[in-house]
């Protein structure tokens, strides 16, 4: 049930709604946000998901990174805890929000 509803966060916010920004070089980042239990009493099951997050995103930057609309985009996944509640989900999905990580950008 947990990893269902994380699952189901992860489906509210796909990649195409993240922040695509440019960088001085010209390297476009997509920016991901990832809500998960880091502390809390499900932690020890769901901080996987966290520990998981950057050598994903090195794999995926390594392997030529991801294409969207034909340009190539750096991935950076950035975590948030919501500390195994839903009003700390809550508040990691508003420091993401204001973060400008899960707006639309279309």
């Amino acid at each position: 049930m947990v990893v269902g509803c994380v699952l189901s966060v992860l489906a509210l916010f796909p990649p195409r709604s993240s922040i695509a920004e440019e960088s001085s070089a010209g390297t476009r980042t997509l920016k991901i946000g990832l809500i998960t239990s880091i502390t809390g009493p499900i932690a020890p099951t769901l901080k996987a998901l966290a520990d998981a997050a950057k050598p994903a995103q090195d794999l995926m930057n390594q392997r030529g990174r991801i294409t969207i609309k034909g340009q190539k985009h750096l991935i950076e996944i950035i975590a948030e805890d919501d500390q195994s509640s839903p009003p700390g989900g809550v508040a990691a999905a508003n420091k993401l929000l204001q973060a400008g990580i899960l707006s639309r950008t279309e």
